[in-house]
């Protein structure tokens, strides 16, 4: 009966299966495995009562051949209990196409067996080959960032001071530069920010509330944080700190504009918790409508233009993202500006 059973479930999984016995011999495989065995697949594969381990040598490269017969020898014969082969198929029909070999040992009624799934990977693998390629050009902009152009914003920094000393200077065009450069040196903060600390390294349950007081105390705004509700939830801490330092800022620097009509001490942040996440809501001036599409993009800021850098919602919705969660805008209850955060795990 739990023959059967398991027989009919793995024939109705999508990916192509097949069950050794010990000695290599297939003794069952699902409808999907049956039709690999065509020009637009994998010719050559094995079918119920052959042999495994030849099929290996219809891979044209040798030495994934090799690798493949040598991975389901070391299974085979019980040196480990499963092993993962990825290659590029050589056939004219799927040639480029990326395939993985995963076989694994497991014990059932009638002894030792190994089950062998043999899928297509092709659209797994270009995915992660951007997300590799995307992340070491982030890592190569920061890179420039950090040491190429903050040097000489420093450098001017220091020299807009020493105009400033001096009495014969016109202060207020000083101060024009000085602003400048302060905005440029922002920028190249969440630059760095957005390369650096969004990544998800360490997941481990944090409790939102704390985190979201000490983000607050370090921001130093005359508003003011009510934690409504509160619970643990799984992350990379310094992967939530950002997203929340950067919603923060966001509602004191956007909620407080003047013509907003909220004076920076009135303003209210809440967090809270939602049924699959939480989210943060503030008392200021709400989100323009024009910008509802675009606001996680680049360049896009919901506060002055002089004062802000427009990167701040983008390093939320990819610290979010990190982590596997979606983050959308909306309006408060107060009318201000409501972030959702969904799709957290409870810690």
């Amino acid at each position: 009966m739990r023959e059967t059973l398991a027989r009919g479930v793995i024939n109705r999984l999508d990916s192509p299966l097949a069950v050794l016995d010990d000695g290599g011999t297939v003794v069952y495989t699902n409808d999907t495995w049956e039709g690999l065995d065509t020009p637009e697949t994998v010719p050559g594969a094995v079918t119920v009562g052959e042999p495994c381990l030849p099929a290996c040598e219809a891979i044209a490269d040798e030495a994934v051949a090799e690798r493949a017969r040598e991975s389901l020898e070391t299974v085979l014969a019980g040196n480990t209990d499963s092993v993962r082969v990825s290659y590029t198929a050589p056939w004219p029909a799927t040639l480029g196409r990326r395939f993985r070999l995963q076989a694994r040992r497991f014990d059932s009624e009638n002894g030792e067996h190994v089950l062998v799934e043999h899928r297509e990977v092709t659209e797994e693998y270009r995915v992660s080959r951007e997300r590799d390629h995307y992340e070491q050009t982030l890592a190569d902009v920061a890179s420039v960032v950090s040491h190429d152009i903050r040097s000489p914003i420093t450098a001017a920094l220091s020299w807009a001071e020493l105009l400033d000393a001096d009495p014969d200077t016109d202060s207020e065009q000083v101060g024009r530069v000085t602003s400048a450069l302060e905005r440029m040196n922002a920028m190249a903060d969440t630059t760095v920010t957005l390369a650096r600390e969004t990544g998800v390294d360490d997941v481990a349950p944090v409790e939102l509330g704390r985190v979201a007081e000490t983000v607050w105390t370090d921001i130093d705004t005359a508003g003011e944080l009510v934690v409504e509700e509160s619970d643990r939830v799984l992350a990379d801490e310094r992967a939530l700190e950002v997203l929340l330092e950067h919603l923060f800022r966001n509602a004191t620097q956007h909620g407080t504009r003047v013509d907003g009509g909220t004076d920076a001490g009135d303003l209210t942040v809440r967090v809270g918790l939602l049924a699959s996440g939480f989210y943060i809501e503030d008392s200021g001036a709400g989100i323009e409508d024009n910008l509802r599409d675009n606001l996680f993009d680049p360049g896009v800021t919901t506060g002055s233009a002089q004062e802000n850098t427009g990167i701040g919602l983008t390093i939320v919705e990819r610290a979010a993202g990190a982590h596997g969660w979606e983050v959308t805008a909306g309006e408060g209850g107060d009318g201000g500006a409501r972030f959702e955060i969904t799709g957290v795990t409870p810690g």
